[in-house]
């Protein structure tokens, strides 16, 4: 299985979680591969941990080209958005790159992306004991279908041009356009 985290690698992501995840799944006799993207004071961490917890892991540091990221991230089954239980934000920079690419996520985010998760089967919540769902997706070829959500959901509410037409919309309601 593979599995990828792009962005910042500081003191609110949620290694513990993520390294559950991969030593659930290592456990079923799963081998796990990382592809870890970002920058950040939790570097040496985060690739520690994940490797600690049984993933083989590729760390490329920052990058901004977004083909690179895709080449990358492109190979992985899903890609991490696991945040502590104590950050409380509505939707992430991260969760909206992955779904641009086409790619579900594990997501441990209450509230909008908790949602859309629910409701438009881009990834799976994670609730600390559903490693059986994450292969079951792989092994049925419901990962297919979640990618292929993610990349809708993006498109319907993410892109330039809808977020273009909101904020104009938006300026004729209230009569400055």
């Amino acid at each position: 299985m593979r599995f990828g985290y792009l962005g910042n690698l500081n003191n609110i992501i949620d290694i513990e979680g993520m390294c559950s995840v991969v030593q659930r799944v290592c456990a079923l006799g799963v081998p796990v591969r990382c592809s870890v993207i970002g920058k950040g004071e939790r570097e040496q961490t985060v690739v520690s941990r994940l490797e600690q917890a049984g993933a083989q892991v590729s760390f490329y540091g920052p990058i901004y080209d977004e083909n690179r990221k895709l080449e990358i991230l492109g190979e992985t089954d899903f890609c991490f958005n696991m945040f502590k239980s104590s950050v409380v934000v509505g939707l992430t920079t991260k969760s909206t790159d992955y779904f641009s690419f086409g790619l579900p996520i594990i997501n441990t985010i209450r509230g909008d992306t908790w949602d859309m998760v629910r409701t438009s089967g881009v990834g799976i919540n994670d609730t600390g004991d559903n490693e059986e769902e994450i292969l079951r997706a792989i092994e049925t070829g419901e990962i297919v279908r979640m990618k292929r959500a993610a990349f809708a959901l993006y498109r319907q509410l993410f892109t330039r041009q809808v977020l273009s037409d909101i904020v104009r919309d938006s300026f004729h309601a209230i009569g400055i356009l």
